[in-house]
C-alpha cells in the first residue's frame, strides 16, 4: 500500500467522521433520544457517573461518544469501499486482458 492511498484512507475516514458526527448531534439520534424520558435519565446518569458539572461539559461527553461512534463507522465503511474498489478494479483489469 503507497503512502498517497494511506493519505486518501486518513481523509476520506476523517471526513465521514465529521460528517456522520455532525448528523448524529444535530438530526439524529441525539435529539430524539434526548426528547424521550429514558434519554434524559441516561443523561443525567452518565453526567453523575462521570462526575460532570454543567450544560457544556454534557455536550462535551454528547460529542465524544458521537465521535467514537462516527470514527468506528467510518473505519469499517472505509475499509469495506476499499475492499470493494479493489475488486472492481481487478474484474476490470483481468477483463481487459482477456480481451
Amino acid at each position: 500500500m503507497t503512502v498517497l492511498t494511506t493519505f486518501i484512507k486518513v481523509i476520506i475516514t476523517l471526513a465521514l467522521t465529521i460528517l456522520m458526527t455532525k448528523c448524529a448531534m444535530n438530526t439524529w439520534p441525539i435529539p430524539v433520544i434526548l426528547r424521550t424520558d429514558q434519554g434524559l435519565l441516561a443523561y443525567a446518569w452518565l453526567l453523575t457517573l462521570l462526575d460532570l458539572e454543567g450544560i457544556e461539559e454534557g455536550e462535551e461527553m454528547l460529542i465524544a461518544i458521537s465521535l467514537c461512534m462516527g470514527l468506528a463507522t467510518s473505519t469499517v465503511v472505509c475499509a469495506l469501499l476499499t475492499k470493494g474498489l479493489r475488486k472492481i478494479k481487478h474484474a476490470l483489469t483481468s477483463r481487459s486482458t482477456r480481451q
